[in-house]
């Protein structure tokens, strides 16, 4: 049995606007592990961060919200454990649901195995609630940490490996190849594996993870960036078919412009760059600029005005 039970005392999301907002992105460890006002056996942990020589700090430098890079459970990758290093940044998470317990104060005393991060990661959530901070969590969703074919299985390769990792399809394999492996990993990440989006168990994966994250632990947004994602069986869907309504997440999950938002799929928006086959259309960053007017309707008609603007210039004689 697990108690799950946590008071958070009235806590609710503040809301703030963004034009309003000056957000500080920190890393769990590297924030407070040498910081000399940090209680020594809480450094570089949850609880570190929710101590007032941080949350002051923060308040004095103007600081309305906190941007954690990522704390999901993430695993370091084989080629690093080989050589007795470890994933530092976290960007190779496989865990969406469990924040990260090397991060946790409470894993290193006893019975620390036990699901005590999650206390304590909303504890940490709360504190800077209480010191007027929003929490933005950083997340991977595009891909996870059992990497390629020869990666390990952890989960969702024993779980179900055709239907949360995207395949290129046989014929779209560069003719270099004289013969094609029938089963290719689509790696437009670089690590390995592409989490399949467009499947139904996937996407409600990461719409759930999501919803866990805010109503759960009180997390006030994400950074999902908004980008182009190309689907490698062509631009109808996953079988050369625009998926169905049945086959998506049900209304109880989210509708579908806000599920298209939830992973960061912006259709024609950008640029396509021109890509062997088989390694498919490559993920581009919408410029800052871009996507502040994508997110503000006004500043986009506003862009519109200005560019269609006619300036008059002085001719000289």
């Amino acid at each position: 049995m697990v108690n799950d039970e946590f008071d958070w005392e009235g806590d609710a999301p503040q809301r703030r606007r963004w034009r309003d907002s000056v957000i500080y992105e920190l890393h769990v460890k590297g924030m407070t592990q040498l910081h000399d006002r940090v209680p020594e056996e809480l450094r570089g942990t949850y609880a570190g961060l929710a101590t007032p020589a941080v949350t002051d700090y923060l308040r004095d430098l103007g600081v309305t919200a906190v941007e954690l890079l990522p704390i999901h459970q993430f695993f370091s990758e084989p080629a690093l454990a080989e050589r007795g290093l470890v994933n530092y940044w976290g960007y190779n998470s496989l865990g969406f649901f469990a924040p990260h317990n090397a991060y946790s104060a409470s894993a290193k005393s006893p019975g620390g195995d036990r699901g005590e991060q999650v206390r304590e990661f909303k504890q940490m959530v709360k504190a800077f609630h209480d010191a007027g901070l929003e929490v933005i969590l950083d997340v991977v969703y595009n891909h996870t940490a059992e990497a390629g074919p020869l990666g390990p299985t952890l989960s969702f390769r024993g779980l179900d490996d055709l239907g949360y990792y995207q395949r290129v399809d046989a014929e779209q394999v560069v003719e270099a190849l004289a013969e094609p492996p029938a089963d290719t990993y689509w790696d437009v990440t670089g690590c390995g594996n592409t989490v399949d989006a467009t499947h139904t168990q996937s996407l409600r994966m990461i719409l759930d993870s999501l919803r866990y994250w805010v109503n759960e632990m009180h997390v006030d947004g994400f950074p999902l960036r908004p980008a182009e994602r190309a689907d490698p069986h062509g631009p109808a869907g996953r079988h050369g078919q625009p998926p169905a309504d049945g086959d998506r997440p049900g209304p109880a999950a989210a509708p579908r412009e806000a599920d298209r938002r939830a992973v960061g799929r912006l259709d024609g928006r950008l640029p396509r760059r021109r890509v062997p086959a088989a390694v498919g259309r490559v993920e581009r960053p919408v410029p800052r600029h871009h996507a502040r007017l994508l997110a503000r309707p006004h500043l986009r008609r506003a862009d519109r005005r200005h560019r269609d603007r006619r300036v008059e210039r002085p001719v000289r004689r």
